[in-house]
C-alpha cells in the first residue's frame, strides 16, 4: 500500500461511517421506496469523509445493478447530496475533499489496518 496515500487520507476530515457501504446493505422496504435501511455495521469505524460513497458506486457497478458507463452521472450527483447531508447535522465539507476521500478511500479499502482505530478520527 502506498504511504502517501495513506499519508493524505489522514489528513482529510475524519467521520464515523458504515465502512462496507455496498447495494447488497441497503434495504429498501417494498411500500415505501424513499426509506433505506442499512444493515451490516461489522466494519464501522472512523475513516475519511466521503469513504463509503466510493464503495457504493463501485458496489453498484459490481453487483451488476449499474452499467459502468454510468458511474460519472451518479458520482456526480451523490457528492452533492452527501455534503447536503453532512451540511444539515452541522458539519460542512467541500465536495472537492468529498471525492477526494471517496476515490482514494477506496483505493485504501474498508480493512486496511489504519482505518481500525477509533483513537485515529477526529469528527469534521
Amino acid at each position: 500500500m502506498c504511504p502517501g496515500l495513506l499519508d493524505r487520507l489522514d489528513g482529510l476530515p475524519q467521520t464515523y461511517a458504515h465502512g462496507d457501504a455496498s447495494p447488497q446493505n441497503l434495504l429498501i422496504p417494498v411500500g415505501d421506496r424513499s426509506t433505506r435501511m442499512v444493515i451490516d455495521w461489522g466494519l464501522e469505524k472512523p475513516v475519511p469523509v466521503g469513504f463509503d460513497l466510493g464503495q457504493l458506486l463501485i458496489g453498484l457497478v459490481h453487483a451488476d445493478e449499474m452499467p459502468v458507463r454510468a458511474m460519472p452521472g451518479v458520482e456526480a450527483a451523490i457528492g452533492p447530496a452527501y455534503c447536503a447531508g453532512l451540511a444539515a447535522e452541522g458539519a460542512v465539507v467541500d465536495e472537492s475533499t468529498v471525492r477526494t476521500d471517496s476515490s482514494a478511500a477506496s483505493s485504501v479499502g474498508p480493512r486496511s489496518p489504519r482505518y481500525r482505530s477509533p483513537d485515529r478520527a477526529s469528527s469534521p
